[in-house]
C-alpha cells in the first residue's frame, strides 16, 4: 500500500485491499501519525504493535478480522488518545496464552481511555466478552458511556456485572438471554437514555422494572413474547420515551389499546403496535 503519500489524512477505511496486511503495509499504516479513525475489515492483522505508532487514535474498528494476540493488549493499552473500539467478528491468533482464549477483557483491559466499546461475536471462536467476564469488564473500563455487547450469550448473571458502570449512556444487550431478573438489575444504570434489550426472554415484570428508568428516551424491547397486556400498560405510562421499539410482543388488543391511547398522540417514533410502523425508528446511535 503507497500509503505515506497520505500523511494528512485522518480517516482510513482499509476493507479487502488484500485478504492479509503484510508487514510492510502495517509499517506504512505506522506512518500515517495524523490519523483519528481507522477502520479495518476483511484481513488479517500480523503485527498489531504498529498502531503504536498512531498517537493521536481515536476510534479504531475491527470487522471480520484475524488479529495476532502477540502484544495487542499492550499495543491498544498504549494508545492513549483511543475512546472508541469497535471489535465485531474477531478471531484471533496463536491465542493459547489465555485460559479463555477469545474473551476481550484481557485484551482491553489496559484501554483506560475507552469511553466506547463494543464487542459482537458471529461465533464460538470469535472475540466476546462471557457471562462471567461482565464483572471484570466493569472493574477494567468504569468510565465506559457506550456498551454494545449484543449476542454475547449473557444472562442476567452476567447483566449483574455490568451495574457498576454508572456513567452509561447507551447500553445494546440485544440478542442475549436477560430475562426479568437482568431487566431489573438494570434499573441501578440511573444515567442510561438508549437501551436495546430485544430478543431477550423479557416479560411483564421486567418491562415495568425498566419503566424506572426516567432519563430513557429510547427503548427496544422488540421480539419479547412474555410481555403482555399489564407490561404494555407499564410502557404506556411512561412519559419520558421519545422511542419505543416494542414489535411481535405477547400483548392483546387491551395492552395494544392502551399504547395506542396514551403514546400515538405523544411518542414521536412508535414502532411495532399492531404491525404498523407510526413515524421512524432512528437507529443511527452512539459514537460509531
Amino acid at each position: 500500500m503507497a500509503l505515506p503519500r497520505l500523511g494528512a489524512i485522518e480517516t482510513l477505511f482499509n476493507r479487502r485491499l488484500k485478504p492479509v496486511i503484510a508487514r510492510g503495509d502495517t509499517a506504512a499504516l505506522s506512518a500515517l501519525t495524523g490519523l483519528r479513525e481507522l477502520h479495518l475489515r476483511d484481513t488479517y492483522l500480523p503485527d498489531p504493535c504498529r498502531l503504536t505508532a498512531l498517537p493521536r487514535l481515536e476510534a479504531l474498528t475491527f470487522t471480520d478480522v484475524e488479529i495476532a494476540i502477540v502484544n495487542f493488549a499492550d499495543s491498544l493499552g498504549e494508545l492513549r488518545c483511543l475512546t472508541r473500539l469497535h471489535v465485531h467478528c474477531v478471531t484471533l491468533d496463536d491465542c493459547d496464552c489465555f485460559d479463555d482464549e477469545t474473551c476481550a477483557v484481557p485484551l482491553v483491559k489496559r484501554a483506560t481511555t475507552l469511553r466506547a466499546l463494543s464487542v459482537r461475536p458471529s461465533d464460538s471462536d470469535d472475540v466476546h466478552v462471557g457471562n462471567h467476564d461482565t464483572s471484570d469488564l466493569t472493574s477494567c473500563l468504569p468510565m465506559l458511556t457506550y456498551l454494545d455487547l449484543n449476542s454475547n450469550d449473557i444472562n442476567s448473571t452476567g447483566t449483574c456485572g455490568l451495574t457498576g458502570l454508572r456513567n452509561l449512556a447507551h447500553l445494546d444487550l440485544s440478542y442475549n438471554d436477560i430475562c426479568d431478573a437482568g431487566a431489573a438489575a438494570l434499573t441501578c444504570l440511573t444515567a442510561l437514555t438508549e437501551l436495546c434489550l430485544s430478543t431477550n426472554r423479557i416479560g411483564t415484570l421486567g418491562v415495568k422494572a425498566l419503566a424506572s428508568l426516567t432519563d430513557l428516551v429510547y427503548l427496544d424491547v422488540s421480539d419479547n413474547v412474555e410481555i403482555d397486556d399489564e407490561g404494555a400498560l407499564a410502557l404506556a405510562g411512561t412519559t419520558h420515551l421519545t422511542t419505543l421499539c416494542v414489535s411481535r410482543q405477547g400483548f392483546k388488543e387491551h395492552g395494544t389499546a392502551a399504547l395506542m391511547a396514551t403514546l400515538r398522540g405523544e411518542l414521536p417514533y412508535l414502532y411495532g403496535i399492531g404491525n404498523m410502523l407510526y413515524g421512524r425508528i432512528n437507529y443511527d446511535l452512539g459514537p460509531w
